[in-house]
């Protein structure tokens, strides 16, 4: 790899904006260097990353930057939303959708000694993984997607995924993101969740897949929305265009078994073990493309998943002890109470 010699674009564009997040101009190099090698380097560690730079110094510099030195990530991640709050300000909030996610970080054997790991199936292969589980939140808008922040989940802690979604939900609305549509899997839709949603702002809605094995209240009791769409005749499905993709949908507002009611949007997909994907939210009045619409955001988060652990380091960081919060017991970088 050649010599770096100069920041790029995206880090020199914006460096000046984080002056004040730094005590020292030296603070503030090895927080521009330590970007770029992320962004740079093909490996993660302070030494190589260091060593990369044209008259670097010891590598103990940087890492008693990273981990001695009193400057705050808090400051540093609302100096970030910041920016991206003067980015959007014109955009309209009905245009923005704030995805909630989670990522499995997977470590092998020799990092057990790392704090709060846990061993999680793996969806792609049917195995256990050694790995940290990050819930995350992200804006998505019409001039980019911005990842907001995130929360550590640890299966034996006291924590929730779900109440980690809340949090992050709650944290969005406080720091004036626009947006008025919360996008998430059928993990999160719990009624926890939906109804922290509406008791902190009415005015946004949800979208998320429905499980396959979801079932509804109808006139002959509760049936599996499965059996329901399976009953249907073919004058009850149509024909739709949405984003460059044709679906054969059925729209029906539903009343599911926890007595909610929600507009459920199932179309027939061959890739699925049921023959549909089943989408819900609570706009009961919202036509089909806009719920796919909508909930298509969320593929851009694998995405950025992807390219977060090919090109940043996501899986390749090394950690022994974990900074948990008095506030929420998990690892954080905002120290601020749950639900206060």
């Amino acid at each position: 790899m050649l010599p770096i010699t100069d920041y790029p674009k995206a880090v020199g564009q914006f460096l000046s904006s984080f002056e004040s997040c730094f005590r020292r101009a030296e603070q503030l190099t090895h927080f521009a260097e330590y970007i770029t090698g992320l962004i740079v380097s093909w490996r993660f560690t302070i030494n190589h990353m260091n060593d990369q730079f044209v008259g670097h110094r010891d590598q103990s510099t940087k890492n008693r930057f990273i981990n001695e030195s009193p400057w705050s990530e808090i400051k540093v991640n609302y100096r970030r939303i910041q920016l991206i709050l003067q980015r959007v300000k014109k955009v309209s909030p009905r245009k923005c959708f704030l995805i909630i996610d989670d990522v499995k970080c997977a470590h092998d054997k020799g990092t057990r000694k790392m704090e709060q790991l846990g061993f999680f199936k793996d969806t792609s292969n049917g195995g256990w993984v050694n790995a940290h589980v990050i819930v995350t939140a992200h804006l998505i808008t019409p001039l980019g997607h911005f990842p907001i922040e995130f929360r550590l989940y640890y299966p034996n802690g006291r924590i929730t995924k779900i109440r980690l979604a809340c949090w992050l939900v709650k944290k969005a609305i406080s720091l004036g993101l626009p947006f008025k549509t919360v996008v998430f899997d059928s993990w999160y839709l719990a009624p926890e969740l939906i109804d922290f949603i509406k008791g902190l702002n009415p005015d946004i809605k949800w979208v998320s897949r429905l499980a396959s094995n979801r079932v509804m209240l109808s006139p002959k009791g509760r049936m599996a929305i499965t059996e329901y769409l399976n009953d249907l005749t073919t004058d009850l499905w149509k024909e739709i265009e949405c984003n460059g993709k044709t679906y054969t949908v059925h729209v029906k507002n539903l009343t599911l078994s926890d007595h909610r009611k929600v507009r459920v949007v199932a179309y027939k997909d061959d890739e699925e073990e049921t023959g549909y994907t089943m989408l819900a939210t609570d706009a009961l009045d919202w036509e089909a493309a806009s719920v796919i619409r909508a909930y298509d955001h969320r593929w851009t988060i694998d995405a950025f998943y992807r390219d977060a652990k090919q090109n940043l380091g996501l899986e390749g960081y090394m950690i022994r002890d974990i900074k948990v919060s008095s506030a929420t017991g998990t690892w954080c970088s905002w120290p601020s109470p749950f639900y206060s």
